[in-house]
């Protein structure tokens, strides 16, 4: 199974709810019909990185995709809790990642670090440079594009990996 980085929109009073009745939280995000609000796929490792320029360790806010928020109680959403960021933190998150270019992430790629550092999914060489526009980059500009619309909607969200 393939792990794949997810967001679901939800208000500050959702997150009270679940953080009141964390057991409701598989339910909530893998139930009948539930469709995350993004899915960025494999890339959350990638993006992670060339945000960080470091595998598991980052700077707040920009290490959101494996760092930060509030672990919703400590039941496994398939690889680990969910975590969940208030409008607050969301916003902040999308402050620092605004001014963040495409070139600027696409700059960050280094194949030999990725392999090293055994970044998600494994395998950096040559050939992932020409997969790194139109997949990684791609979902670089949707997480933009999620945490823009989700600021601009005063709303939180929850992160996992599924």
């Amino acid at each position: 199974m393939s792990m794949t980085g997810r967001f679901q929109r939800v208000t500050d009073t959702e997150i009270d709810a679940l953080l009141a009745a964390p057991e409701g939280i598989v339910d909530f995000l893998l139930g009948d019909d539930v469709l995350p609000d993004l899915d960025i796929e494999k890339s959350w490792h990638a993006i992670h990185f060339f945000l960080n320029g470091d595998a598991w360790e980052g700077h707040p806010p920009l290490d959101f995709l494996i760092r930060g928020g509030t672990d919703i109680g400590t039941e496994e959403v398939v690889y680990g809790p969910a975590r969940a960021f208030r409008r607050d933190e969301v916003r902040a998150i999308w402050r620092a990642l605004e001014p963040i270019e495409v070139s600027q992430v696409r700059g960050a790629y280094d194949a030999a670090r990725m392999r090293e550092l055994e970044i998600y999914p494994d395998g950096w060489g040559s050939a992932e440079v020409d997969h790194l526009d139109d997949y990684f980059m791609a979902y670089f500009v949707a997480l933009r594009t999620f945490l823009a619309e989700t600021t601009a909607r005063g709303q939180g969200m929850i992160v996992y990996i599924a």
